[in-house]
C-alpha cells in the first residue's frame, strides 16, 4: 500500500510540475513610445525551471492594408542563450503578413543547467521598413498546427521530456499583455478547418522615412548631394548630412529641416563648397541621418566623391585591429577582386574573392582567428593592386 501511495504522490508530483513549467509571450513597442516601426518579443515562465530550451519559434504579423509587403529586420537580444535565428514568410492567407522566427543553435549558457526564472525576457527585436506612413497594428501570432506552412506559431521546446514531453507552450494562455487573445477562430482559410488562433498586439506601429535615391557628385570642387525621400510625416524632424575622409569617424556638417509640406514624398540637395580647403585629394564620404522630432533616426546608404585621384582608394578602420577590420574601397568603376592577408613572413593567412562596384564599398574581415602582429593586407583587380599594412592585437 505504502508502495502505491508513493507512486501516487509521486504522479501528483509530476503533474504539478507539468502545470506550473509554462512559457508565455507577448510583444511591445521597442522603445516606450508610439509611432516607432520596432518591436521587442519577450518570453516568460510562469515558474522557474532549470533546463537546455532546444527550440524556441516566434511569429509576428501585421495586416495587408499597409500595401506592399515590407522588410523585415531582426536582431537577436539574448545572443548567450539563442546562438542563430532564421526567418521565414509564413503568410497565411487571412488578411496579414506573416514571419516565423526559429532559434535554430542555443546559445553557449543555453544548456541542460540554465535557469529560467519568471522574470520577463526580451529575446526578440523585429523592425519593419516599407513603405507606409500610416499606423497600424502588429502582432505575436499562433497559429494551430502551425497554420499552413507549419510554422506560424509560439513553440517552446526543452530538453524536460518528462514534463509535458518537453513543450512548454502555455497552449491555455499563450500570450499575456494588453489586447491579449487566446484561442479564437482563425479568419480566411488556412488550410486547417476551425483553426485556433492566438495574438498580442501592439498598436501605432509608423514605418520610418525611406530613402528613395541619395546620390553624391563631385562638381569641380564640389560635392553635390541630392536624396529623395517617401514616408515623410510631420513627425520628420531634420536630415543631417555626415562627412568622413576615412569611411568610420562621419561627422555631422550640415543640418537641413525637413519640409513639412503635407507630402509624403519629397526631394533634397545640398552643395558641400571647397572641397581642398579640407585636403587637396582623396575620398570623401557622406551619409544622410533623417531624425524624427522623438529623436528616432534612421540612415541613408553611404556615398562618396573623389577629389583629384584615380584608381583604387582603400582604408581600414579600426588600425589597430582587435577582431573585424572595417575595409573601405572606393573604385571608379566596377570590378572583381582579391583581397589577401599576408603576415610578416609573407605567407597568406587570408584570401577572399569578392564583386566590387563603383564608388564606396565597405566591407568587413574577420581577423579574430590571426596572431598579434603586422599584416600586409592587398586587394587586387584585373587592373590594380593597392596594398596597405594593418596590425592585429589581442
Amino acid at each position: 500500500m505504502k508502495k502505491v501511495i508513493l507512486l501516487l504522490i509521486t504522479i501528483a508530483g509530476m503533474l504539478s510540475i507539468s502545470n506550473a513549467q509554462r512559457v508565455r509571450g507577448t510583444l511591445r513597442n521597442a522603445t516606450g513610445l508610439p509611432n516607432s516601426n520596432e518591436v521587442i518579443v519577450s518570453i516568460k515562465p510562469t515558474a522557474a525551471f532549470n533546463a537546455l530550451i532546444s527550440n524556441l519559434i516566434v511569429s509576428v504579423q501585421i495586416p495587408t492594408s499597409v500595401g506592399a509587403r515590407p522588410v523585415v529586420n531582426f536582431t537577436n537580444l539574448q545572443p548567450s542563450l539563442f546562438a542563430t535565428w532564421t526567418q521565414l514568410d509564413a503568410d497565411q492567407g487571412d488578411g496579414f503578413y506573416t514571419w516565423g522566427f526559429n532559434c535554430v543553435a542555443p546559445g553557449a549558457s543555453n544548456t541542460d543547467a540554465t535557469a529560467w526564472s519568471t522574470a520577463e525576457l526580451d529575446v526578440l527585436k523585429i523592425s519593419f521598413v516599407g513603405n507606409t506612413a500610416t499606423p497600424f497594428t502588429a502582432r505575436l501570432c499562433h497559429y494551430l498546427d502551425g497554420g499552413t506552412g507549419s510554422f506560424a506559431l509560439f513553440y517552446v521546446e526543452t530538453n524536460l521530456a518528462a514534463v509535458n514531453g518537453g513543450v512548454l507552450s502555455d497552449w491555455g494562455s499563450l500570450f499575456y499583455g494588453t489586447g491579449a487573445t487566446n484561442g479564437i477562430q482563425a479568419a480566411g482559410s488556412i488550410g486547417v478547418p476551425n483553426a485556433q488562433y492566438s495574438f498580442a498586439p501592439v498598436p501605432n506601429i509608423v514605418l520610418p522615412v525611406k530613402f528613395l535615391g541619395f546620390t553624391a557628385t563631385r562638381r569641380d570642387n564640389s560635392a553635390i548631394l541630392n536624396w529623395q525621400i517617401e514616408n515623410e510625416s510631420d513627425i520628420t524632424d531634420r536630415y543631417e548630412i555626415e562627412r568622413t575622409l576615412n569611411g568610420a569617424d562621419f561627422r555631422k556638417v550640415y543640418t537641413v529641416p525637413a519640409k513639412n509640406n503635407g507630402n509624403s514624398s519629397n526631394a533634397y540637395v545640398l552643395t558641400d563648397l571647397n572641397l581642398s580647403a579640407i585636403r587637396s585629394s582623396g575620398i570623401f564620404y557622406y551619409r544622410i541621418k533623417q531624425v524624427d522630432k522623438d529623436g528616432r533616426f534612421v540612415y541613408s546608404e553611404i556615398r562618396s566623391v573623389r577629389l583629384n585621384s584615380r584608381g583604387i582608394a582603400i582604408g581600414v578602420f579600426p588600425n589597430p585591429i582587435r577582431e573585424f577590420a572595417n575595409l573601405t574601397i572606393d573604385l571608379e568603376q566596377d570590378a572583381s577582386a582579391t583581397i589577401s592577408i599576408n603576415d610578416a613572413s609573407g605567407k597568406q593567412m587570408k584570401n577572399i574573392q569578392m564583386q566590387l562596384f563603383k564608388g564606396a564599398n565597405i566591407k568587413k574581415i574577420n581577423m579574430a582567428s590571426l596572431a598579434a602582429g603586422s599584416y600586409m593586407l592587398k586587394i587586387q583587380t584585373s587592373e590594380e593592386i593597392k596594398t596597405i599594412q594593418v596590425v592585429k592585437t589581442n
